[in-house]
């Protein structure tokens, strides 16, 4: 069964807006641009990428 890509979009939505709620400003939350380099893979896609101030906090 093909889910496309969608199943995880809730988790992501609540995740964001937890993060929110703690004082990070949405504009640090990225869920469309969310490619980073990695050590095994050159780029990995997340679903959720936070970001702010240069620094990565959270990638989900």
């Amino acid at each position: 069964m093909v889910t496309g890509g969608k199943q995880i979009d809730g988790i992501v939505s609540l995740f964001a807006s937890i993060v929110e709620g703690e004082g990070i400003p949405a504009s640090a939350i990225n869920v469309r641009s969310t490619t980073l380099p990695g050590y095994f893979r050159p780029e990995k896609d997340w679903d959720l990428v936070v970001v702010l101030d240069g620094r990565l906090i959270a990638s989900v």
